[in-house]
């Protein structure tokens, strides 16, 4: 694998995704969207492979966390109150924070974002551009 990614002539041809939803996300309606989005879009571009599911998984789980932050900081707002009384920065901001960070970087070893080399997959990025900055 190359720095931003898998390197051009690692790429194989455009398959189905998989067709069955891990377990392990089955239960969670956010997950299992971003995973057929990420099956979807690795199949399409040649990057899926069977080896890379546990990374789909986590970036899912982690996807669907990101969300029910956000959805936090919505509606309560970017701060909140301690224990001592003292406004202090919401939990939820750094739940966000985190993983959008951990999202990148496994965004990053999939392929679908990367660096100056990054070359054609600028026009492929889709909803994952905004990890891409």
């Amino acid at each position: 694998m190359g720095k931003s990614g898998p390197l051009k002539s690692q790429r194989e041809k455009p398959c189905d995704p998989p067709a069955d939803v891990p377990a392990v996300i089955a239960g969670d309606e956010v997950a299992v969207e971003c995973w057929r989005e990420l099956t979807g879009h690795l199949a399409r571009t040649g990057l899926w492979r069977d080896e890379v599911a546990h990374l789909v998984i986590l970036a899912s789980t982690l996807e669907s966390r990101r969300r029910r932050a956000e959805e936090l900081i919505a509606k309560e707002g970017i701060y909140c109150t301690d224990q001592r009384g003292r406004i202090a920065l919401s939990p939820a901001v750094r739940v966000a924070e985190s993983c959008s960070r951990e999202i990148r970087a496994i965004y990053r070893d999939l392929g679908l974002i990367g660096g100056a080399k990054q070359g054609d997959r600028d026009d492929q990025l889709g909803i994952w551009a905004e990890f891409a900055e």
